[in-house]
Parts: structure tokens; sequence; C-alpha cells
């Protein structure tokens, strides 16, 4: 089943709305472009697909698996099965290397990849788009075997599928995001240290900050609002004193 909103993320990616690095900085939603995970100068929308980061890598490994066994689960022929394993493989570790040979010895099946390979590419097919001729070749598949199940909604269900890697690639790319903007502002206010908030809050400023940064999420999300809604609370008193200070008053009126 396709998740609610990776529909809408497609068509976001697609035009070319997308809040990675490079559109956020054009924005001036971020002061740089870098990719959360490896850092990279320039995140555009194929860097977030194929980030070579090992925590990108071993994201994306059970994606394809999940895929490759959907693919025989739905009675795909074994060698489009192949194909698309192969090629998606080879183009996740290296989109503008070789192409990887096809193995098919089904002439319209090697004809059909051909297209596909050399006429849409593999970012266009994760996107949806899937060459009729492949389709084809499935329907014929189903037949051999006298399935009732139809090429057509075997394509629509693929292109689901590829859908939702897109997404979840976007999803963990938006956690490592997340997470490193809240370590810079954990680091920022630790920093601080007390300065005008009361003593009571000096216990959460003897943690570490190494110790801090490797607590869990939830934990850290807890210090950082806890500190931060402090801060806030002081500077709004500060604000309310001077502003109610006669001094105050008769200089404003000048």
């Amino acid at each position: 089943m396709l998740l609610p909103d990776a529909e809408v993320h497609f068509q976001m990616a697609e035009s070319g709305d997308t809040a990675t690095g490079l559109v956020m900085k054009r924005r001036k939603q971020r002061l740089h472009a870098h990719c959360p995970i490896c850092g990279e100068d320039d995140e555009h929308l194929l860097h977030v697909l194929i980030c070579p980061d090992k925590t990108a890598v071993d994201f994306r490994k059970p994606l394809l698996t999940e895929l490759e066994t959907w693919l025989i689960d739905e009675d795909t022929h074994p060698d489009i099965t192949e194909y698309l394993m192969t090629g998606l493989t080879s183009w996740f570790e290296d989109p503008f290397g070789t192409e990887p040979a096809i193995q098919s010895t089904v002439s319209s099946i090697r004809q059909a990849a051909s297209l596909q390979s050399q006429e849409i590419g593999w970012y266009a097919f994760l996107c949806g788009f899937i060459v009729e001729p492949l389709v084809t070749c499935q329907q014929a598949h189903y037949s051999s075997i006298q399935s009732r199940r139809r090429g057509e909604r075997w394509a629509i269900r693929l292109i689901h599928r590829c859908w939702k890697i897109l997404h979840l690639i976007w999803m963990h790319r938006n956690s490592a995001l997340h997470e490193s903007e809240g370590h810079q502002n954990i680091t920022f206010e630790h920093s601080r240290g007390l300065d005008t908030l009361h003593r009571v809050y000096a216990p959460y400023f003897r943690i570490p900050l190494a110790d801090l940064l490797t607590r869990q999420i939830s934990y850290q999300k807890q210090w950082f609002l806890l500190i931060r809604t402090a801060r806030e609370t002081v500077d709004l008193t500060l604000t309310v004193a001077v502003i109610g200070n006669p001094s105050f008053r008769k200089f404003e009126s000048g």
C-alpha cells in the first residue's frame, strides 16, 4: 500500500520543490546546503537517493531486498526480477557507471529491458516511468503460467513500491537532518551554561555534552525544551521588568 504522503513527496520531487540542502539555501532558510548524512557540500535530490555514506547504504539495502521479495511474490518473470534488481543495485552504487549487461535469453525481455535502461533510466524508473514493452512481457508471463493476474496491475503496484522506496529514503535523510540540527541546538545551549537561569537548572549542565548527545532522542528533546523554555521565560521577565521601569517610560516618551 502506498504511504499517504509518499505521493505528495513524489509530486514535490517532480516539481523541483523538494526541500534539499540546495533548495533550502536558495530559499534562505539554511545557511549551507550540506548533506546531513555525509556532509557533501551541495545536497540535491539525486544525492539524497545515492548518498555514499555507510548509514545511507545500509538503510537502502533492506529496501531493495523487500522489493525483490515483492517481485517474487507477484510471480514476476525471473528474468525481469533479475534485470530490475541488478540494475537498481548497480545504479544506487554508481549512477554514472556502466550499465550491467542484460542476462535474459528471452529476446522480448532483452529488448524491453534495453529500452527501459537506455531511454528511461533508473531514476525515472523509481519515479514511476516503466516502458510498455516491459509490462507486455510481464503480461505474457502471466498468461504462460495461466495466472489471472494482469500486467497493468503489476506495473501500478510496482510504481507504488518504487515511490515507497523514494519516500523512505527521504524520511531517513530527514531524520538525520533533524538529529544534526538538534545536536547543534543542544551544543549551543549547553555551551551557554546557566547564564541568567536559576541555579535550580545547574544539574542539567553538569551532564557532560558528549554524554548528553548520546542519550535517547526523547531525553535530548526534553532537555532542550526545558532549557530553551526556561531561557525564554527569563528573557520575557527581563523585558517586562525593563518596560515597566519608570526610567524606561520616561526615556520612551522622550
